[in-house]
């Protein structure tokens, strides 16, 4: 095919993906004031370290295609290829397009070259490595490209325009293959996809033709992934750290699509909800979102989250930003700037929502360290998605505390391993849990009954078809049901909110060992008491906030508490035909009393009694039919 190469001096070699030539004088600007005046000088001084070959952090263009360390698996070197390069040219890029320095365009010239003729997508480990870690070598390309292209000579642009022609082809007829696992629904779609748009839109300086076709293909892919991967209620079905490394691709192609006069994608229904879920994963008074689905507690360090809030004109996307993000990426200075943030309250955030594609129900009092929040899960699983065995796996954050936590990110299938239901607040059967999930297998249920009002929330989590089988149809423990009812009571007056979990789970007419799990988080402490457990900060002793745990079942408990993954973990067998777990969590304020509780089962209903000072709470459940909790406020 032949290839038209441009002189250097070319409008198309100059920067036009997430900022233009007339844009630089007000970069320059805002890089001198503010949060954007430090990451300016973060960048400027990392990229002189890449570019002095006698710094350790020198960006040897032989370097390029440097293996990790051992021990990581073949299959993830493309992503170190990828992120390498991204860092490189994003710093040395940057850095030039500001300062004009020849030094910084000459040097990151000679690793675009390095890159184009050592990364190509033929190459075994880049080949048979993760899409997604192609996605990061376009990436790479794209901006080292956009923001180094007028400091390449001829031969070096022609030698990055075959390489990065050869990626686009090869990903593009990927997604389009009968067996591409990772369509429509995972992050690569973003990922890969989003990267590729960017290539295609560099591209059309070479092949005229062939790149506008290929943009138009990667809008409607990334579109695809849009209209699929996300509900719609905004969540992630992958959870909010791979929605996040999704979109960091995706939303680099959107906002060049936007400036080059094509389609808007920060207007997708789904994009205007992200933040909603954002918003409502944020823990109450912290900088982090709950660990759920492949997910660990981490914040947002995205800065497309300031660019969507100019675009969605919405400063619920701001105010993510400026509680959870953070990091020195020169993206901060292109999107950053005056934009006003507004509070979740103030953006008229509710505080209950059932993300329904997702399976997911978050129930809080508010975003501050005096609020709580507590979520449960149980959703479909879709296909070649991040997945874990915790189908009714609850979460619960009060005062600055992390009482009930997810154990984070596990995307294998080891028995014991983070992705299995022994990771999660959940019932095992005689030892085992949900079928063995992760790493491209995963088990579905639903939330089959959702409620919320001023009082108190209501969710019916069905977990059975997890406990039976996975979706690659690998074997659970099996079970007659497996129905988890939760209950959120909300707070009022000196009355504080708290949870309520009842397991109805049933294996078959025999009796077993029904183990209820509960984990907390590291700087946490157990103490067993007669009818639960008190939950705690080690440090705190008396002064600080705890949780109070009360625990029933149909039979006597053995409680003992062992470790998992570095954090306490509380078990609590039963051996029952059905176990009738009853679990109440109140987080408390170091001076407020333990409310008195009991529990009787008498004409076919188990009735649990919390008497505070001020008020006292009934909740009725029956024994048989939906067996759907009745709850009874009665102030005094």
């Amino acid at each position: 095919m032949l290839i038209v190469v441009l002189a250097s001096c070319c409008p198309a070699a100059e920067p036009s993906l997430v900022f233009s030539k007339a844009d630089v004088a007000e970069l320059r600007s805002r890089a001198g004031q503010g949060a954007e005046a430090i990451v300016w000088k973060s960048v400027l001084g990392r990229t002189e370290e890449l570019c002095r070959p006698e710094s350790r952090r020198f960006a040897d263009p032989q370097r390029v295609k440097e293996s990790p360390k051992s021990g990581v698996s073949q299959r993830l070197w493309v992503h170190s290829y990828g992120r390498r390069l991204t860092d490189w040219m994003e710093n040395i890029g940057f850095a030039y397009q500001l300062t004009g320095q020849e030094r910084f365009g000459r040097h990151g010239a000679l690793i675009l070259e390095a890159a184009a003729r050592e990364l190509v997508v033929t190459d075994p480990t880049i080949a048979q490595g993760f899409t997604g870690g192609r996605g990061d070598i376009m990436r790479g390309l794209a901006l080292g490209y956009d923001w180094l292209g007028e400091a390449m000579t001829p031969r070096q642009r022609r030698a990055w325009a075959e390489t990065s022609a050869a990626y686009v082809r090869s990903i593009l007829a990927e997604a389009k293959g009968k067996r591409t696992w990772w369509v429509p629904y995972h992050n690569y779609m973003g990922v890969a996809v989003g990267a590729a748009g960017c290539l295609s839109l560099k591209l059309r300086e070479f092949f005229p033709e062939d790149a506008s076709a290929w943009v138009a293909q990667c809008m409607q892919i990334v579109q695809t992934w849009l209209d699929k991967g996300f509900d719609d209620q905004g969540a992630g079905l992958e959870g909010s750290m791979y929605a996040c490394y999704g979109l960091s691709n995706t939303l680099l192609f959107a906002e060049a699509l936007r400036r080059d006069g094509g389609r808007n994608l920060w207007k997708h229904p789904h994009l205007i909800r992200f933040p909603h879920f954002l918003a409502m994963s944020v823990l109450p008074g912290e900088s982090v979102l709950d660990a759920r689905n492949d997910s660990d507690y981490v914040g947002l360090p995205h800065p497309w989250l300031l660019q969507m809030a100019r675009q969605q004109r919405s400063g619920l996307p701001r105010w993510l930003w400026d509680q959870c993000g953070g990091g020195d990426s020169p993206l901060r200075i292109v999107w950053g700037g005056p934009t006003q943030a507004t509070d979740p309250s103030g953006a008229g955030q509710p505080w209950a929502e059932h993300f329904v594609g997702r399976g997911l129900v978050i129930f809080r009092t508010g975003w501050t360290r005096q609020d709580a929040m507590f979520a449960i899960e149980s959703g479909k699983y879709y296909p070649g998605t991040h997945n874990q065995a915790d189908k009714g796996h609850f979460t619960l954050y009060a005062y600055g505390g992390r009482w009930a936590i997810d154990s984070g990110y596990g995307n294998n299938q080891q028995p014991e391993g983070k992705a299995q239901t022994v990771a999660h607040n959940c019932v095992l059967i005689d030892g085992r849990g949900q079928a063995i999930s992760g790493a491209g297998a995963g088990t579905d249920g639903k939330i089959a009954v959702y409620q919320s009002g001023p009082q108190f929330g209501y969710v019916l989590a069905d977990c059975t078809e997890a406990y039976q089988r996975s979706h690659a149809g690998k074997p659970g423990p099996g079970v007659f049901y497996a129905r988890r009812h939760a209950l959120f009571i909300r707070p009022s007056g000196q009355v504080p909110a708290y949870a309520v979990v009842l397991d109805d789970i049933q294996k078959d007419s025999q009796i077993h060992d029904f183990t209820w799990l509960l984990h907390t988080s590291k700087e946490m402490e157990f103490r067993l008491e007669p009818n639960g457990a008190v939950v705690r900060r080690g440090r705190d002793t008396d002064a600080g906030p705890r949780m109070q745990l009360h625990l029933y079942a149909a039979a006597p408990m053995k409680m003992e508490f062992d470790s998992y993954a570095e954090h306490p973990r509380l078990k609590a067998t039963v051996r029952a035909v059905k176990p009738e777990f009853v679990a109440l969590l109140f987080p408390l304020m170091p001076k407020a009393s333990d409310p008195q509780t009991a529990i009787e089962t008498r004409e076919g209903e188990l009735r649990i009694r919390v008497q505070w000072p001020q008020r006292t709470d009934q909740i009725v459940w029956p024994t048989a039919g939906e067996r759907r909790p009745m709850v009874t406020l009665s102030v005094r």
